[in-house]
């Protein structure tokens, strides 16, 4: 007894330390559990197949991933909020994950056999690898749409401002993990075994969610929304109808954000590809992410949620853009001034991408899901899915076509000196 009642003192110091009421310690350590996992997986997976797409098509074809990825990824969005309309909740989010994971087993497959056939397979293996990286993209989309629509489901608005922060924390736990362990990896099994094994982690953390689910079943509802009765419908419309402003000013700064995040990522990788090759790629973009997650946990830890309480929820996103578009100025005159000091470029741009995920990471983040609690709860999830994950999705394509304009415009009119310049300012 005695040894039971001292367990229990701890635990309350530990959730009160972590801002956290006794009622919400197991929903949020499911959560986090599930988005670490997940998280984990993709990020072995993500790099892999960054590493496999420098090799064999080079970062200048970044931009056909960002419009390809954009119409794929606006298209599973649509098919995700469909998807709810004629199965319950519980079904979509459970389900989504593991039917996605099966192509990113079938393409490393496809790579093995056309490595070990006799006959000229190259364009097979070429587009494997471009589907592959077009499919990673399209994981994280609904991977965070999981994460959210799951979130909002299990948490009110009073709750979701204390178990948020932790449960995004998992990415972050993911980025040390997954970033410290896969120069490892990749020091005893080839890339497309990584993606594999990534494949199974992925899987691994659906079955939390699947026990969260059913642990909690009230807050996934089994019933779809053709279910529900037009009255409620009606009533979910006419709330909403005030808040349509709101959502769509959340869809284009969702695709702003997004926008920026994908131009500094095409930059950082074109330098990265300029200087490492193969498998140096993968254990580079490791330990990077491996170093930022660590210096994301203790933003989150210590500084995150007092920014957030002392600043408000909209300056405190807005640093994000702000932020990175300055210093995006700052080292095109620097790389201007310095032109001939390559390695300015690559560590200026590893250090602006280093920002961007961190503040993405913490501050964003974490008022990210905090953004559509004002949307009422009948329509809440198919809202986020659409406002948040077209969002995302339009904003690679958005991304993609600024950089092959920039690069015709720098190519056919402007001295090759300017060539850097003019990308970093795009």
């Amino acid at each position: 007894m005695e040894l039971k009642a001292a367990y229990k003192n701890i635990l309350i110091r530990v959730l009160k330390w972590v801002n956290l009421r006794p009622e919400e310690g197991s929903r949020t350590l499911l959560m986090f559990a599930f988005y670490a996992t997940t998280s984990i997986g993709l990020r072995w997976v993500e790099d892999s197949s960054i590493a496999l797409f420098l090799d064999k098509y080079g970062a200048n074809n970044l931009p056909l991933i960002y419009i390809a990825s954009a119409i794929v990824g606006i298209g599973l969005v649509f098919i995700y909020s469909w998807l709810q309309k004629i199965f319950p909740l519980r079904w979509v989010i459970v389900s989504a994950l593991p039917c996605m994971v099966i192509p990113l087993i079938l393409l490393p497959v496809g790579l093995q056999f056309t490595t070990a056939s006799n006959f000229n397979a190259e364009p097979l293996a070429l587009f494997s690898v471009f589907l592959l990286r077009l499919w990673v993209d399209a994981l994280y989309v609904i991977n965070q749409l999981n994460t959210s629509i799951a979130a909002n489901q299990l948490f009110n608005i009073q709750e979701i401002k204390r178990t948020y922060p932790l449960v995004s924390s998992g990415i972050l736990v993911a980025d040390v993990i997954g970033g410290f362990s896969l120069p490892t990896l990749v020091r005893f099994l080839k890339l497309n075994k990584v993606i594999l094994t990534g494949a199974l982690v992925i899987v691994l953390g659906t079955l939390i969610l699947l026990h969260l689910s059913k642990k909690y079943p009230q807050a996934f509802s089994d019933v779809t929304q053709r279910q529900i009765n037009k009255s409620q419908v009606s009533r979910a419309r006419r709330l909403s109808s005030p808040l349509r402003r709101y959502a769509l000013r959340l869809f284009f700064f969702g695709l702003l954000i997004q926008a920026i995040g994908l131009l500094v990522d095409f930059q950082y990788l074109s330098q990265l590809e300029s200087t490492f090759q193969g498998k140096d790629i993968t254990s580079f973009l490791g330990v990077f992410g491996g170093v930022l997650g660590l210096f994301e946990l203790a933003t989150q830890l210590f500084v995150s949620s007092r920014a957030i309480e002392r600043l408000g929820v909209f300056f405190t996103v807005a640093i994000l853009p702000v932020g990175v578009g300055a210093l995006l100025i700052l080292l095109a005159v620097l790389s201007w001034l310095f032109s001939s000091l390559s390695i300015t470029l690559l560590w200026g741009l590893t250090l602006i991408k280093f920002l961007d995920e961190l503040v993405r990471y913490t501050f964003v983040a974490n008022t990210g899901t905090l953004l559509f609690q004002p949307i009422p709860e009948k329509v809440r999830s198919r809202v986020q899915t659409l406002s948040g994950g077209i969002a995302e999705a339009a904003a690679a394509g958005f991304a993609g076509l600024i950089i092959l304009v920039t690069q015709w415009l720098a190519n056919h009119f402007l001295p090759v000196s300017w060539y850097n310049l003019v990308l970093i300012i795009s």
